[in-house]
């Protein structure tokens, strides 16, 4: 990862941003798992991401003969982070070279903003586990007079 000289701005509102967000719903198929589109999680953070003074750029880049995208966060204040994902392209069931590097990129581009971010993907029916909340003992009469005796 790189980043501006300072992230102190930046920092904070990542930190603003991720108390008000959601994480993004799996509403597309493919196969045999559900997953959150591009367009899902941009439709989800964008908004947030103005209110906090965020935006994000991603641009395509390549190594070797692997594709991928830097991802860079940058704040009203100018400062930002980046981080660059890439990964191999094969052509798959009837797509060209071309085809398949899209899909790398568009795949990289959502889990990279994804990590970026700090949000994940939920399933409606995903069960909601509350933390337990702590139990306070009561105390005993001879715990009590010991107290008071201090």
């Amino acid at each position: 990862m790189k980043t501006s000289e300072s992230i102190e701005n930046i920092a904070n509102a990542l930190c603003k941003f991720q108390t008000e967000i959601k994480d993004a719903h799996k509403g597309t198929k493919a196969h045999k798992y559900m997953y959150a589109d591009l367009s899902t999680i941009l439709v989800l953070v964008r908004p947030v991401m103005a209110d906090n003074g965020l935006s994000a750029v991603q641009m395509t880049c390549n190594d070797g003969d692997r594709v991928g995208v830097t991802t860079r966060l940058m704040h009203n204040s100018g400062e930002w982070m980046e981080s660059s994902l890439f990964m191999g392209v094969s052509a798959n069931s009837g797509m060209s070279m071309a085809q398949a590097a899209g899909s790398v990129i568009t795949y990289c581009r959502r889990y990279s903003l994804a990590a970026a971010l700090g949000i994940t993907q939920t399933d409606d029916d995903a069960a909601v586990v509350e933390p337990k909340k702590p139990t306070a003992k009561l105390a005993t009469e001879d715990q009590k007079n010991h107290l008071q005796n201090l």
